[in-house]
């Protein structure tokens, strides 16, 4: 599985590689974060409960910024370890899911014109597609196959390369569901969550 995430961002990379080189209000770049996972349970889940905790992602980005405007958008692939914790009247475990994440966002970079070459501030949003790699249950839950939400953000951009963001990720779609129920229940679970990560783009 290693292997095939290794390839795909790779395969990512060379292509906005040489879309950039081609265009000049292109920026591609690595990026690394750690992402802060809430798993929402439905309501008839009351035997449950979730806790927060740390994954982290790595991969690609590709950021296209219209001149003078100053609107764009970017364009992200980033393999994504997501975990939480889960508590069932006492019983804890662990749930660990690997993804690849695929967040589209529209951005406004605001002029900051006397220190834009020092720094600039960046709001966005937009949708992020998340696709299930590897097992799909996990301490009797079940992950589908992909995970729909939507982002809302904002960052800081240093001496026009570096990238220090901020997205806090609503949850559209189910993620994960119980996979032996008690009887009568129907669990299921959003994931919602803020994600902080570093580009350097070039």
């Amino acid at each position: 599985m290693k292997k095939t995430i290794a390839r795909v961002l790779a395969v990512i990379a060379i292509a906005t590689a040489a879309i950039s080189a081609q265009a000049a209000p292109i920026k591609v770049g690595p990026v690394v974060g750690v992402n802060i996972n809430s798993l929402n349970l439905n309501d008839v889940s009351d035997n449950f409960s979730a806790d927060n905790r740390c994954g982290f992602a790595a991969g690609v980005m590709a950021k296209f910024t219209v001149p003078i405007i100053n609107i764009g958008v970017d364009l992200s692939a980033l393999y994504e370890y997501r975990t939480t914790k889960m508590d069932d009247e006492g019983n804890s475990s662990n749930l660990h899911y690997n993804y690849l994440a695929v967040p589209l966002h529209l951005r406004y970079d605001i002029p900051m014109p006397l220190v834009s070459k020092v720094f600039y501030p960046t709001i966005f949003t937009g949708p992020n597609f998340a696709f299930r790699l590897g097992k799909s249950v996990v301490n009797d839950f079940k992950a589908n196959k992909y995970n729909i939400g939507w982002d809302f953000g904002l960052g800081i951009t240093l001496v026009q390369h570096l990238q220090l963001s901020a997205a806090y990720t609503l949850g559209i779609n189910k993620a994960v569901s119980h996979f032996s129920p008690v009887e009568g229940a129907d669990i299921k679970g959003r994931t919602n969550g803020w994600t902080i990560t570093a580009a350097y783009l070039f």
